[in-house]
């Protein structure tokens, strides 16, 4: 039996003696197995199961060539003409992707497929981030490239982000799981259109110009001027923009970066700052697992049990593996999980990162984990101004920006009289608009000025008693005219109408 590879020949003797192996390899995850050293004969003695495993791991590689020919078309484009060539002794070849890296490669365009192939061409994804797809499956068996078979007609047209020209691509031959069984690099090559020499009106002019500047009779920059615009008249394929329509269209396809979405919910401070894709594994032909690590920061307060619920994302996406537990997070850093993330992605739809909701959660330490849950409505307020004792200590160790902590005392001041006071809807009409133009305050001295009310209302009403008390006052407010609230000028004292 023979079985062999790129670079790689294995021969087993029929009597189940090895006589050579030469760098042959087989990755389980790939399909492809790996073997780099060189191995004398093995005796009859090896273990018959050992020499069966070898046998069927041989028997399902498989050996596949892909030639590529790019034809420049002006500017960043290219055309690749694919030919697919089975040059092994294994099954037919049914199904390939061949991938652009994203950092070289923008825009993809099919241009041609053979009879009996659906063939499909996906560009760069810099959400995810992925590079481009180019897949092609046979439409039946019968249009398999058997061995020793070839099959060509495919080809694309590329934006190429590189300083020169592209070269090789990385495909795979997959089987009917779309597990890689089979992984090597595009053999490239390059079609230069010839440059027809310049017509003779323009030369002489280009010379005339050449010989008249020399003589300062004209001004060098006209004479370049000339020079330059009759030479980029003879069809510098880097350089020109192309004629095709599609091919400028192609051209003008543009892309943005990704960012990570909206944390909606999160304790003061604490935010994420990036998501980096560990890896992707393939699910079906247009399906992809894409495993994420998570970077959270953190504020001036540590937290405990801290965990990163991905919460929704956009179309083509599902949420596979949503929480990722970053444990105990101390304050002001930044760190990235070793827990990750994990959604899918269908690669026919464009991802969606600002559709990606977040929420943070974690059991506060300090202040925030010594808040007041006796019984009383009011709790202890032993200075008299009007806040709890213990939300005064959250205020203090959260805030340290004077500013900030002033209008935060009087968010929470206005939260406790909605608290204990508020009854009739004048006095929630009242509470309400201190309330707003504290919150507005907030707004004008801090951008976290959400989760910095968020946090102040959930620590105000903390427990059973205190939480029905929101509700009336949220009752009271029903139907209750209030006015807009500027952000200038949110924080003096003046009285609203």
């Amino acid at each position: 039996m023979t079985a062999e590879g790129k670079h790689t020949v294995m021969h087993l003797h029929p009597s189940w003696g090895l006589y050579t192996v030469t760098r042959w390899y087989f990755n389980a995850t790939t399909g492809v197995l790996t073997w780099r050293d060189e191995m004398s004969k093995i005796m009859p003695s090896m273990p018959y199961t050992v020499l069966l495993w070898l046998s069927f791991l041989i028997s399902t590689a498989q050996a596949a060539i892909m030639q590529g020919s790019y034809t420049p078309l002006g500017s960043r484009l290219w055309l690749l003409e694919l030919n697919l060539i089975n040059s092994g002794d294994a099954l037919p070849l049914e199904h390939f992707s061949l991938y652009f890296p994203e950092n070289e490669f923008g825009a993809l365009q099919l241009r041609a497929s053979p009879a009996g192939w659906d063939t499909l061409a996906i560009s760069r994804d810099l959400g995810l981030p992925a590079p481009g797809l180019f897949d092609s499956v046979v439409l039946n068996r019968t249009f398999a490239v058997a061995s020793g078979g070839h099959q060509d007609g495919f080809s694309l047209m590329v934006d190429y982000l590189g300083p020169t020209r592209p070269g090789a691509l990385r495909f795979d031959i997959l089987d009917a799981q779309y597990r890689a069984v089979y992984s090597g690099d595009l053999a490239p090559s390059y079609i230069i259109p010839s440059v027809p020499e310049p017509a003779m009106p323009l030369m002489l002019i280009a010379g005339l110009a050449l010989v008249l500047a020399r003589r300062n009779i004209w001004r060098k920059p006209l004479a370049v001027a000339l020079v330059v615009g009759s030479v980029s008249g003879c069809g510098n394929p880097d350089t020109n923009t192309p004629a095709d329509p599609a091919a400028r269209e192609l051209l003008a396809t543009m892309e943005t970066g990704t960012g990570i979405g909206t944390v909606d919910i999160a304790p003061p401070g604490a935010g994420l700052t990036a998501l980096s894709k560990l890896r992707e594994e393939r699910i079906s032909r247009l399906e992809f697992r894409y495993i994420y690590k998570v970077t959270v920061k953190n504020g001036n307060s540590a937290l405990n049990d801290v965990q990163i619920h991905l919460t929704s994302v956009g179309e083509g996406s599902k949420i596979e593996d949503g929480l990722a537990v970053a444990g105990n997070v101390a304050s002001g850093i930044t760190q990235e999980l070793n827990d990750t993330i994990t959604i899918t992605h269908d690669r026919s739809k464009p991802f969606n990162p600002s559709a990606l909701h977040w929420t943070i959660s974690a059991a506060p330490v300090g202040a925030l984990g010594q808040l007041d849950h006796g019984g009383s409505m009011a709790g202890i307020d032993h200075d008299a101004n009007g806040v709890r004792d213990d939300i005064d200590h959250v205020v203090t160790e959260l805030f340290t920006d004077p500013g900030i902590r002033s209008a935060a005392t009087e968010v929470a001041r206005q939260l406790q009289k909605a608290a204990v006071a508020a009854i009739t809807a004048d006095q929630a009409r009242t509470t309400q608009i201190a309330l707003e133009r504290a919150a507005s305050c907030v707004a004008s001295r801090s951008r976290d000025y959400a989760r910095i009310n968020n946090t102040l209302m959930a620590a105000t009403f903390n427990t059973d008693l205190r939480l029905q008390a929101l509700t009336r006052y949220m009752t009271a407010l029903e139907g209750v005219s209030l006015p807009a609230i500027p952000l200038s000028g949110a924080c003096q004292q003046e009285e609203l109408p």
